[in-house]
């Protein structure tokens, strides 16, 4: 677990998931605490849905735009 690197998201995260598992136990539902205890575990673990990072797109660093302007496009009547 990382305690350190709290940003405005994970307070969020944290506010969020509190606010939902004191009105799970108030109101006795058990979906809103299973979900209070993701939300709050996603706080606590500085993790979220996209965790292992499989939500970025690659930069492409070898692309050359320099040479793809050179050569001439050449259109086709339809």
């Amino acid at each position: 677990m990382d305690l350190k690197n709290w940003s405005v998201m994970r307070f969020l995260r944290l506010a969020v998931g509190a606010w939902a598992l004191t009105n799970g136990i108030m109101q006795k539902d058990f979906l809103l605490l299973g979900l209070s205890a993701i939300v709050l575990f996603q706080a606590i673990s500085n993790t979220g849905c996209c965790a292992a990072g499989n939500c970025s797109t690659p930069v492409n660093k070898k692309a050359d735009t320099k040479d793809a302007l050179k050569e001439p496009v050449e259109f086709e009547e339809v």
